[in-house]
């Protein structure tokens, strides 16, 4: 495939796409100096976005962090004057930013390195910012690593909030990931919804401006660098000083940051164990942790910039001392003794495990020459400017040793083994009765278990308590409106109402099962963490069959534990209406399912948008997950797990009908 961009240049494209997402696909331009080519899907591109995406290209930030964010380039069409999608730099990515949160810890990153790559965070948006943009939507899912270097890379510029100073035209950021809107934001939102409840789907692209801002985007910033320092808990973990963990929830996402659930606010603490005192960081990053969620929910002006930040960071990295125990561990001369090993055992505790001796192995890495330090790039000058300076400062690469502490968690809930799809059956199997398709391959399909097809999904329905629920109502849970899918004894199947945020799949490329995706362990780990003691409780363990898919063929893995999972194409089938097209695929060409059902399988993102989910059940390859379309079609194929539109999680579970 060849292109042509503004000026007449062409491009011409692999026809292989890299990545793949609900907006488009990005395709590698062939001999084009480390360029790739976002293509957007047909009806994708607007306008609207054209215009926007013409103010980009002509500003763009400092020549400095264009190979960090995928800004737009060029805007290229199969023809001169038309618009198929961007050119972008390609961006080196191994994982994202979300992966080095996890706690306990599943890479080997020091905090040393913590701290280099909140500064290179601190670098990118400052340039950003420079250049008259702000981000918006500022999350992990935004934010890609090079585990090599440290560097990071910002993704889905395309969404960034826009301003065309010379028409005095905003071009919106339609969303934001729950968890990094700022008060202030979510307020206007709120009552912005008050008064029209129909646009409570689409708030932020419907409430009056302003909305999004370099304040918004400071209070985001502060949320990334509490976690990069802070075991990668958010800040808006806190309760009450004197309430009990395991009954009290702070709230989940934009609900604890509207509760101004901020963990170090006179009388809080924070709900997890492992998060260390404020008093173990230097004081001038409390003191802007301070500034950033205190002071600045009542004055958002005050909140500090990516320079402030920079600058504290830098001093705290020129005071840390090295852990006698664990080599992951750095942390200010100031304290006796390291407050990360006083954590980690805090948390084991708490848990009902005992914290492992620290296992040591040694990690490969490139040559330690200048381009593949992890790189701190950011000069200050003032307290309120850059320097520009091409200068970089460079921090020192702590030689990483592996695996931090090992925790033994022992479960709070009852398992309950139930295979799915066979309520009757408590066998850690699945019955010798069952029903196998003419494919030979999914005992899920029971067409006398299936439930009348859950209904089209409607944004005002009321919620019923979940001792009256039947199929097809809305349950409050935790924080979250749930779907009743089916009831079973003192149980109910529900799914998420609509999507509750994006993330992808697996945080590489390569093939992978549900077994052992990434996002299997976000939430049976971190998802499943974010509830409370008593609601942690209701959530019954369940024994999942991953099936294989059956048109492709692909192997689903081994059976699994879980209490929370994503639905497999056979459940989608049972549950939301059955038009016999997966059990008999009807053609041979076909990648994907369009029938009577479509409407019911249409979920909605935060920004009131219907976007693509993610099912567990392997797509064509064992790179590839299956979906559900932003119209509702099943996709059969499925798509790439690490896309880079990454697809929107819709969160299952067994629910105990009493508590």
């Amino acid at each position: 495939m060849t292109l042509t961009g503004l000026t007449g240049t062409t491009y011409t494209l692999d026809p292989v796409p890299i990545g793949s997402g609900g907006e488009g696909d990005v395709y590698r331009v062939l001999g084009g100096d480390g360029k790739v080519a976002k293509l957007y899907k047909p009806g994708a591109i607007t306008q609207e976005l054209v215009d926007k995406l013409m103010v980009m290209i002509h500003y763009p930030p400092s020549a400095s962090v264009l190979s960090q964010v995928a800004w737009p380039l060029d805007l290229v069409g199969t023809e001169p004057g038309t618009s198929s999608g961007f050119v972008m730099p390609e961006l080196s990515i191994n994982t994202e930013l979300g992966e080095v949160y996890k706690y306990p810890a599943t890479l080997p990153i020091s905090m040393h390195q913590k701290i280099n790559i909140a500064q290179n965070i601190c670098v990118a948006i400052s340039e950003v910012h420079k250049a008259g943009y702000v981000f918006g939507d500022f999350n992990p899912r935004n934010i890609g690593l090079d585990i090599n270097t440290g560097l990071v890379s910002f993704l889905d510029t395309d969404t960034y909030h826009v301003e065309d100073k010379e028409k005095g035209t905003i071009y919106r950021c339609n969303v934001c990931a729950s968890g990094y809107a700022a008060p202030e934001l979510l307020e206007k939102c709120s009552d912005y919804v008050a008064e029209v409840p129909a646009a409570s789907k689409s708030a932020y692209a419907e409430t009056p401006l302003p909305t999004f801002t370099k304040e918004t985007d400071n209070f985001a910033l502060a949320i990334h660098i509490f976690k990069l320092l802070m075991n990668g808990y958010t800040p808006f973990g806190g309760i009450i000083e004197t309430a009990s963990v395991s009954q009290s929830s702070p709230g989940v996402g934009d609900a604890a940051v509207r509760r101004d659930s901020y963990c170090f606010k006179p009388g809080y603490k924070h709900q997890s164990a492992a998060i260390p005192p404020l008093e173990a960081l230097p004081q001038e990053v409390a003191d802007l942790f301070t500034r950033a969620f205190i002071v600045g929910k009542g004055n958002p002006r005050q909140r500090p910039d990516a320079v402030e930040w920079h600058k504290a960071l830098s001093s705290y990295e020129q005071s840390l001392v090295n852990c006698a125990d664990n080599p992951l561990h750095q942390y200010d001369r100031k304290n006796s003794s390291c407050p990360f090993c006083e954590a980690d055992r805090q948390y084991a505790a708490a848990v009902g495990g005992v914290a492992a001796e620290t296992s040591i192995k040694q990690v490969a890495y490139s040559p330690p020459d200048e381009g593949h330090k992890i790189t701190s790039q950011l000069q200050p000058a003032q307290s309120s400017t850059i320097a520009s300076s091409s200068r970089r400062s460079r921090g020192s690469i702590i030689a990483l040793s592996a695996v931090a502490a090992a925790f033994l968690i022992v479960a709070s809930v009852a398992v309950s083994y139930i295979v799915f799809g066979w309520g009757n059956s408590n066998e850690p199997v699945a019955p010798a009765t069952a029903v196998i398709n003419a494919f030979g391959q999914d005992p899920m399909h029971e067409p006398t278990l299936a439930p009348d097809p859950f209904p089209t999904p409607s944004t005002t329905q009321a919620t019923v308590p979940l001792s009256a629920a039947r199929v097809g109502d809305i349950i409050e849970f935790g924080e979250y409106r749930w779907c009743v899918l089916y009831l079973q004894d003192d149980k109910a199947l529900v799914l998420s109402e609509n999507i509750h945020e994006r993330r992808v799949y697996h945080n590489s490329r390569s093939a992978t099962t549900w077994e052992n995706s990434s996002i299997r362990e976000y939430l049976n780990n971190e998802f499943f963490s974010s509830f409370s003691g008593s609601d942690r409780s209701r959530i019954a363990e369940m024994r999942i069959i991953n099936n294989n898919n059956l048109w492709y063929g692909t192997t689903g893995g081994n059976i699994t534990s879980d209490r929370i999972f994503l639905l497999s194409l056979g459940e989608v089938a049972n549950y939301f209406g059955d038009s016999g097209q997966l059990w008999s695929r009807p053609d041979y060409s076909s990648t994907q399912i369009s029938d009577q059902f479509d409407s019911a399988r249409v979920a909605f993102d935060t920004d009131g948008g219907s976007w693509f989910w993610w099912l567990r059940s392997p797509g064509s390859s064992s790179s590839h997950a299956a979906t559900i379309s932003s119209d509702g079609t099943v996709s059969i194929r499925g798509t790439t797990v690490n896309t880079y539109g990454v697809g929107g999680v819709r969160p299952a579970l067994w629910l105990y009908l009493e508590s």
